[in-house]
């Protein structure tokens, strides 16, 4: 069993894709055997000891045929998120979480699209990871230029805020 989070693309966010936490952590339980489960806010933070294996691809089937939602899943071990916070590039930032996230994606992100969309838009700045971005804005999240240019890009990601990033941390160790 590996201690991991999973992170729900979309789930309970501006009413769409409505997924019930309680139940799926009933069903993590008694449908995948998965232990110590616990979530975090209602937008599709998951915590839980997991077998060996895809655990990505579990969550995603089991939200599929039990709640009949296609929900992108993004698997990453306590180890991982640990590892995301040692190698913050933006540590200023961390005091105000709202102004700093990650956005996490399934594999590297793509080098020669960072390339040309830059890594400064009016004050907001991003930083690659190695399959995730920090994300620093310099007004807030929802109308920065750096944001519109990462939700046009053709990268599949999920964003958390740092507050958040540090909630996965303390459940995933």
């Amino acid at each position: 069993m590996a201690r991991t989070a999973l992170l729900l693309k979309g789930v309970n966010v501006g009413g769409n894709t409505r997924l019930p936490m309680a139940e799926l952590r009933a069903a993590l339980v008694d449908e995948l055997g998965w232990t110590d489960v616990t979530t975090y806010l209602q937008s599709g933070n998951v915590a839980a000891d997991v077998p060996k294996g895809d655990a990505g691809s579990a969550l995603h089937e089991l939200i599929s045929t039990r709640f009949g939602l296609d929900v992108e899943v993004f698997a990453w071990t306590g180890k991982e998120i640990a590892a995301v916070i040692a190698d913050n590039p933006f540590p200023d930032k961390a005091g105000e979480p709202k102004m700093l996230h990650v956005a996490f994606l399934q594999s590297a992100p793509p080098k020669d699209w960072f390339a040309k969309a830059g890594l400064v838009h009016d004050g907001d700045e991003l930083a690659l990871g190695r399959r995730h971005i920090y994300l620093s804005y310099a007004v807030n999240s929802r109308d920065s230029p750096l944001a519109k240019v990462l939700r046009n890009a053709k990268v599949s990601f999920t964003a958390r805020n740092w507050t958040t990033v540090l909630k996965l941390a303390e459940l995933t160790s």
